[in-house]
């Protein structure tokens, strides 16, 4: 018997292995085998056996069975015992497919670690961990459903035993999650479980609070905040055969959950639900995938959805629903812009914070009502200056200006972690004359604080809370009105849920617009409708200003009036016309070199084939650009160049890239790394 294994190589091929009488009745697809590799053992998933036809190539049937070495072990009973069903070995091949990843690379970061620890699999012992425990001071209670909601529901629920992508567009405060956690209730009384993915940011306390209510004791938690043996403890209970709702990031979605019986994507359009480090994926379109092979209904929630997912419910697609109306007596919030520069020039001040807006807190602190303040980003000052030389400091491994972090006194880079003590000599002249650029979150606490001292107010970012411990405390310090204002990044921007929020001000939206990459207005827009979304969540209205130096902007002006369906036609129409997505599909070549004349020799040299295939090929159907510098041109030590593939949605790429990637590999000198990334999240 000649079975494929599938082991963690970056070969975009399973292996062929014959399997000793004694281990045929053990083996079957989604078993774990031990295998000989090159002069070591590795541990792989069995995918098929030679009778399988559809995974038997021309090589492999014509292939020398003296020649091919046998298994070593079946990892069936033992105390780790674990085997994957088909359906997910179908899930993860289309996967490698669609991503161009090796299977073998993707069930190394799909599956937990001790699976493939023969040192751990060979002691018998199971881990222990504690268990999660999830304890918060958030109150919740059982909602029935508005008419709107129950129309929404009603109509899914129609479509809950086939494959069923629906789109639910709410406003902020309308109501989606009411609606999940009644389909999720739908799927246990057919006795299946739930899968409920959230962005990275995205698993509050509050939420969990809220599921735990309607589900405690059948409620999985999966995500990076977790201990590894936690992580291990939750995906193996996935295992079980009772029922269960998951609620995990991106990562959840790789549970072998069994009797799957509904996916629900929360915030679908946060960009975290992309995978930038070696298996490059998007989870949301992954789980769309996966609820397709399962044949089962998959709900994405936002109130402003990706332009994709949109423009699929456009193309009907996607099943779509909207919920137009906050329940309760809350409405929408009234929004205002200031444009900062008219205020400076007209008062003198020169303050970071609109007086606008201190004016703002003011009243609604006064109210006893509470304040978000949403910071483009975290730090005290973006640059430090030399105003001798006239150069920025810049980080010796990232070709990015380091950000001053007041706290620890330190010029920090945000991509690589290099820091230094800031003591104001230039790193150019060496004189110290080093002067502060910018804003972040320390910064506008500063001036707050300063000039409202009897407020108790806590910044919220990756520095004041680097764990989900610490994340968690400050939120349910919120919720108890033992804080009168957070002041925070991406953290506050959505996913929250308070009653009291008066107030919210928008700060450094300017910044975003400014990023070199075709879905910046997108992202900028998505922030504002999502951060102001926080204001006005009970009977009183809430209020929100944005400041900005650029209150003409589209995504600002649209943002403002909350005017989603008119953004997003202004939006399709310019990336029709350029070939962006939803209207194509992006490849992106990224290549990496510690030597940037080796990368640009070479890449020069290439530009010949590249030119060859342009010739060969419709512009209609494919566009290629580059190679170019990418906007960060350095990264820890390696400058990148990239090449864009702008291929027409509807063509098949597999082909494309397996050709290009065959003369890459005939070319690439030594020195030089490549990346693929099929539907990259940014170009930056």
């Amino acid at each position: 018997m000649l079975i494929h294994v599938a082991i963690d190589v970056p070969v975009n091929t399973a292996f062929t292995y014959k399997v000793p009488e004694e281990f045929v009745p053990l083996v079957s697809p989604g078993t774990r085998v031990l295998v000989p590799f090159r002069s070591k053992q590795m541990i792989g998933f069995c995918l098929g056996s030679m009778d399988d036809e559809s995974k038997t190539d021309t090589a492999t049937k014509n292939v020398c069975r003296d020649k091919i070495k046998s298994i070593i072990r079946v990892f069936e009973d033992d105390v780790n015992g674990l085997k994957l069903d088909r359906s997910y070995l179908k899930w993860i091949e289309f996967a490698s497919d669609y991503y161009h990843t090796p299977v073998g690379q993707i069930l190394s970061q799909a599956v937990p670690s001790y699976y493939f620890n023969l040192k751990y699999i060979d002691t018998h012992k199971k881990i222990r961990s504690k268990e999660i425990t999830i304890d918060s001071v958030f109150k919740t209670t059982t909602v029935e459903l508005t008419p709107d909601q129950n129309a929404v529901h009603d109509e899914i629920l129609k479509n809950f035993d086939q494959y069923y992508p629906a789109l639910i567009k709410g406003v902020t405060g309308s109501g989606k999650t009411e609606i999940y956690i009644k389909l999720i209730k739908h799927a246990f009384a057919k006795k299946r479980s739930a899968l409920f993915l959230v962005p990275e940011i995205g698993i509050t306390p509050q939420m969990l609070a809220r599921l735990n209510h309607h589900f405690k004791g059948r409620l999985l938690v999966y995500h990076s905040g977790l201990t590894k043996n936690q992580r291990f403890n939750q995906w193996t209970r996935s295992l079980n055969d009772a029922p269960v709702v998951m609620i995990g990031t991106r990562s959840a979605l790789f549970c072998p959950l069994k009797d799957l019986g509904v996916i629900i994507i929360d915030e679908e359009q946060d960009p975290s639900y992309k995978q930038e480090e070696r298996f490059k994926y998007n989870a949301r379109d992954l789980a769309v995938a996966r609820a397709g092979i399962l044949k089962i209904p998959v709900v994405l929630g936002s109130a402003t959805p990706s332009l994709e997912s949109y423009y699929l419910a456009d193309q009907k697609k996607y099943h779509a629903f909207t919920l137009k109306n906050r329940i309760g007596k809350s409405r929408l919030p009234e929004i205002r812009v200031v444009d900062l520069k008219k205020e400076r020039e007209q008062t003198g001040a020169h303050f970071l914070v609109s007086q606008n807006i201190h004016q703002a807190i003011e009243h609604f602190s006064k109210d006893k009502q509470q304040i978000l303040l949403f910071v483009g980003q975290r730090g005290y000052a973006q640059n430090a200056f030399c105003v001798l030389c006239k150069e920025i400091q810049l980080c010796p491994n990232c070709s990015v200006g380091l950000k001053y972090h007041k706290e620890n006194n330190i010029l920090k880079c945000h991509y690589c972690d290099y820091q230094r003590k800031f003591d104001e000599v230039c790193l150019c002249c060496h004189e110290k004359k080093l002067t502060l650029l910018g804003f972040g979150t320390e910064t506008i606490y500063e001036e707050v604080k300063s000039m409202h001292p009897s407020l108790v107010i806590e910044r919220l970012d990756s520095d004041a809370a680097p764990t989900a411990k610490e994340f968690n405390a400050i939120l349910n310090k919120f919720a108890s009105h033992k804080i009168d204002m957070i002041i925070g990044t991406q953290m506050i921007t959505k996913g929250h849920d308070f009653g009291n929020i008066g107030f919210v001000g928008i700060l450094g939206i300017d910044t975003h617009l400014g990023l070199p990459d075709f879905r910046s207005g997108e992202r900028a827009f998505q922030n504002i409708v999502q951060v102001a979304g926080r204001a006005g969540r009970s009977e009183k209205k809430g209020h929100v200003i944005i400041q900005s130096l650029m209150p003409d902007h589209g995504s600002i002006r649209l943002g403002m009036t909350q005017s989603y369906e008119e953004f997003a036609s202004e939006e399709l129409k310019i990336r029709e016309l350029l070939h962006y997505p939803p209207f194509s599909r992006i490849i992106q070549w990224r290549f990496l070199s510690n030597k940037k004349n080796t990368l640009k020799e070479f890449l020069s040299k290439w530009n010949i084939f590249l030119n060859h295939v342009r010739k060969k090929t419709n512009t209609d159907d494919i566009q290629i650009l580059g190679p170019a510098e990418m906007p960060i041109l350095k990264v820890r030590g390696k400058y990148r160049y990239h090449v864009l593939f702008k291929v027409r949605r509807g063509l098949k790429i597999k082909d494309l890239i397996n050709y290009v990637q065959g003369d890459l590999e005939k070319r690439k000198p030594k020195g030089v790394q490549y990346q693929i990334d099929v539907d990259p999240q940014s170009l930056i």
